[in-house]
């Protein structure tokens, strides 16, 4: 999955039976600013629980349209706390430097 970063244009990706088995492969595609569909099916991450809410979470984007579905509320709801608990602890860390400068 390393390189698919680089293809900034790219909007969709069929990565049917890949054999991708970590999760965190899913990371590189977050750097996709295009990306509109995914399709991860076949694969050993599609089998692993709650995948498509970890999917969501990793891709940082509801509205990408995850093996020809589009998100649901729960998986949008698991996003937007994903998102709140990032943004918190950026936040946190950040708290000391941040007061320095001001």
């Amino acid at each position: 999955m390393k390189g698919l970063e680089k293809l900034l244009g790219l909007e969709k990706i069929d990565l049917t039976e890949n054999v991708l088995i970590e999760m965190e492969d899913v990371l590189y595609l977050s750097e996709l600013p295009f990306l509109k569909a995914v399709t991860l099916l076949g694969n050993p991450v599609a089998m692993t629980s709650d995948y498509r809410k970890k999917v969501y979470c990793y891709l940082n984007n509801e509205r990408v349209i995850l093996d020809g579905k589009l998100a649901s509320s729960s998986e949008i709801e698991a996003l937007k706390k994903f998102q709140k608990t990032t943004s918190t602890s950026i936040k946190v860390r950040l708290s000391p430097l941040l007061s320095f400068i001001a």
